[in-house]
């Protein structure tokens, strides 16, 4: 039986190799089987899907599910969205975001509102996984 570890593996190969619809099932089975996303996981998709042209809306939506959750996104997982929307110009798109982060009833959540501006001093440090990496 695969475990979260295993999906994240194979989700992470399914975008490296441009499958994001198999992705997609994956992702979908994920709950069938009684596994739920983790921060690795949303970090594993919407890293993928920052990395590959015309991809970058579906990485906001994974992004707003896992806000909508109430999962901690990783700093760097922030920082990569914030990029690749600063690099586009879609400015518009980062203050929707962070609103959205202002509005979690999850202090960090509402904290890495701030990273997704661009004000890092004024969030505390936080220490990451390397299981992104990994997987």
């Amino acid at each position: 039986m695969p475990d979260r570890h295993t999906y994240n593996m194979v989700l992470k190969l399914l975008i490296r190799i441009g499958r994001f619809d198999r992705a997609t099932e994956v992702w979908e089975s994920m709950g069938n089987r009684g596994f739920y996303p983790s921060v690795s996981t949303y970090s594993v998709m919407i890293h993928g899907l920052c990395k590959k042209k015309h991809k970058l809306e579906e990485a906001c939506k994974y992004f707003e599910i896992m806000i909508d959750e109430g999962i901690p996104p990783y700093s760097s997982t922030v920082e990569m969205l914030r990029n690749r929307l600063l690099g586009l110009g879609l400015l518009d798109d980062i203050e929707i975001l962070a609103s959205k982060m202002e509005q979690s009833t999850s202090c960090s959540i509402q904290e890495f509102a701030k990273v997704l501006r661009g004000n890092k001093a004024s969030v505390r440090s936080r220490s990451e996984y390397t299981d992104i990496e990994s997987d």
